[in-house]
């Protein structure tokens, strides 16, 4: 759902582009009385990423006295919200906050701070929030608390994440219902709404601040506040993708200070370019150069600033890049077949190959999308074939008219091969992709541009460690490539948006000693071969609210002997003193339940015990099968390499685990 475009002229000096991946632009809606820095930092609390602009650091923002103005000092503040604002007001302290920064609240609250039903519930004379609440609760509240909101001066909302609706049009209808709750109670009472924040969905998320943010621009008493597309959200939120937890105080400073930003913050508009604001440069602009340097820069561009593409997505866009291009990566390069001089052109020929050849680092052919480039060069007063005009303006194009192809470049953990193939059936669609091709055609090509990505990845991620191919957004029949045997794998890169527990460390498995490198995402620690799996796994309970939990993962030799010897001391028997690990698992006394020291998988980082709910999931498979987690694992946990005890074979026996899940059963 997008509002109309609204284009401002803009002085030929200014050379800039602006962009979001919700295709935000700034407006100015009233009157200019002031001018205000307009730094990266800022553009980025307005809900915009710069991808690359220059000039004079200086940014026009509308006067004080528009309707979207920020609250003046002393203003009455009342707060609805979900989990979220009730991690704030507890953890974050927003309303000493607001306090502080001069409105009118009530820090006093009463907090449940338990389960059950309410849960997790703050409330007082200026807050109601509640865990785990929709929209329509938000609209009971305004109705109960209709006289504190008649006596306010704004309202802040923080729903969105739970049931608001799974369309477009059900949210714009469940939102305008609660404003209209509100406005009945209080017709002249402002509104800021804090949009959503959900790293692994990003269509959800697009989708529900487009609602938002369309009806903000229909209201002028609406403000939003965009958290959703801010960098805090990127740098606070932990890994279940929607909750700051542990850095609510630095989200409530966030919300509190867009209250004075607010005058600009509600002017985001679904546009592409930027009205009378000029910025600080955020990536570096890069030129043409050698072959060698292009390929660096173009990597640079999209791995970089505020881009920011996974090295997975920049390699499969690449991998595209390098074939349309020849192999030159060079923003002048004209299709071989038509005979220019050289097959090069420092501006892009219209009248000699309009739709006819293909034009720049992605080929562009169709006369429409070159009238397009030479109409964006123009905006911007830069040439057609410079290298940064080119890579803006590919970026331009997958925010907007091919924005499926950027929803699966920013799909958490995709892979080399999605990037790659996304990209080339649906953003450059050569001749075989067309109805003339072959299916055979079709496999070569996917085949040869993949080639070239995994070669990229290879040379430019940092990475030493192979390419597997593996699906880390889940596979139909769990062939996730793991080496089992690999004597030392510390050179394996942890996946894309995990991070390093220890790059370098002693492992072991049927008695023998392996190097590898652990990865830690979402409380679990795992060995780097099964990093990306492991994050898919996560991403998919988490967006589907499965309450999955480490309760242990990867071991150490000394925490593996604790388990042994627990688990020995409740047989009554007595463990098998070190050194260890033995050549042999039949040298070690057999204690039920715990493997010896060196035999564990889970001294591998190849395990993970499982809670659920915060509590283990129950040991015999008659028990387990009622467990929500354990019926969710038994559906979902193969696609991402990892199976139940015994792998199905052992259910009835005193040994089985329902908790242990592993690379290969065992």
């Amino acid at each position: 759902m997008r509002t109309t475009m609204k284009m401002f002229s803009l002085f030929q000096a200014i050379v800039l582009l602006i962009f979001t991946v919700l295709s935000y632009s700034i407006v100015v809606s009233s009157p200019v009385s002031a001018q205000e820095e307009c730094s990266e930092q800022r553009l980025r609390n307005l809900g915009v990423i710069v991808v690359n602009c220059e000039g004079a650091n200086r940014c026009i923002a509308p006067s004080a006295d528009t309707p979207n103005s920020a609250p003046s000092a002393g203003s009455s503040i009342y707060v609805i919200g979900d989990s979220i604002t009730y991690g704030m007001v507890t953890s974050g302290d927003l309303l000493n906050k607001l306090t502080t920064a001069g409105y009118a609240v009530s820090p006093d609250y009463s907090d449940t701070g338990g389960s059950g039903s309410p849960q997790y519930q703050v409330s007082g004379p200026s807050v109601i929030a509640e865990q785990g609440r929709s929209i329509s609760w938000g609209n009971d509240q305004a109705t109960n608390n209709a006289s504190a909101i008649a006596a306010s001066d704004t309202l802040l909302i923080g729903l969105g994440t739970n049931d608001l609706g799974s369309t477009g049009e059900s949210i714009t209808n469940n939102i305008n219902t609660l404003i209209g709750t509100v406005r009945s109670q209080n017709p002249s009472i402002v509104i800021y709404w804090t949009n959503v924040y959900i790293a692994g969905s990003p269509t959800a998320q697009t989708t529900i601040n487009q609602a938002i943010e369309s009806i903000a621009l229909a209201d002028p008493n609406m403000n939003v506040i965009p958290w959703g597309t801010s960098q805090e959200a990127v740098d606070y939120v932990s890994s279940d993708g929607i909750h700051p937890s542990g850095n609510y105080p630095e989200m409530a400073d966030y919300v509190v200070s867009q209250f004075s930003n607010s005058n600009v913050a509600s002017e985001i508009q679904s546009s592409t370019g930027l009205a009378g604001c000029t910025c600080s440069q955020s990536n570096p602009i890069v030129t043409s150069g050698t072959t060698e340097e292009n390929y660096q820069n173009i990597w640079n561009y999209l791995a970089g600033g505020t881009v920011g593409l996974s090295p997975e997505a920049v390699a499969g866009v690449m991998g595209n890049l390098e074939v349309e291009s020849g192999g030159t990566m060079d923003p002048q390069v004209v299709q071989f077949s038509a005979n220019f001089p050289g097959d090069r052109s420092p501006e892009l020929p219209l009248a000699q190959i309009e739709g006819r050849f293909g034009y720049g680092l992605a080929q562009w052919t169709s006369a429409g999308r070159q009238r397009n480039l030479i109409a964006f060069a123009a905006e911007t007063g830069r040439s057609t074939g410079s290298l940064d005009l080119q890579l803006d303006f590919l970026m331009r194009e997958l925010v907007g008219s091919y924005e499926p192809v950027y929803v699966t470049l920013t799909t958490p953990g995709v892979t080399v091969a999605q990037a790659s193939e996304d990209f080339l059936r649906r953003f450059e669609t050569p001749r075989p992709f067309t109805r003339s091709g072959t299916e055979a055609e079709r496999q070569a090509e996917i085949a040869n541009r993949l080639e070239r990505s995994i070669r990229i990845f290879s040379e430019y991620s940092g990475s030493t460690g192979s390419y597997s191919g593996a699906s880390y957004a889940g596979t139909e029949d769990g062939d996730i490539a793991i080496d089992l045997n690999a004597e030392d794998t510390s050179q394996v890169a942890c996946a894309t948006g995990t991070t390093v527990v220890d790059a370098s460390i002693r492992a072991y498995n049927r008695g023998e000693q392996f190097v590898i490198r652990t990865c830690e995402y979402g409380g679990y620690t795992v060995n780097s071969q099964l990093s990306g799996p492991l994050k898919g796994l996560v991403d998919q309970a988490t967006a589907e609210r499965i309450p999955l939990s480490a309760n242990n993962s990867f071991r150490s030799m000394d925490e593996q002997i604790g388990v042994y010897n627990r688990w020995c001391g409740t047989a009554g028997r007595t463990p098998t003193p070190p050194p260890y690990p033995k050549p042999s698992r039949s040298d070690y006394t057999s204690c039920p339940g715990g493997a010896p020291p060196g035999y564990s998988n889970h001294q591998m980082g190849f395990a993970i015990d499982f809670n659920c709910s915060g509590a283990l999931i129950p040991k015999s498979y008659s028990s387990a099968q009622s467990n929500q987690c354990f019926t969710w694992l038994q559906q979902n946990a193969g696609n991402y390499g990892l199976f139940e005890l015994g792998r199905g074979e052992n259910r009835e026996r005193s040994g089985y685990e329902g908790w242990h899940w592993s690379v290969d059963g065992s």
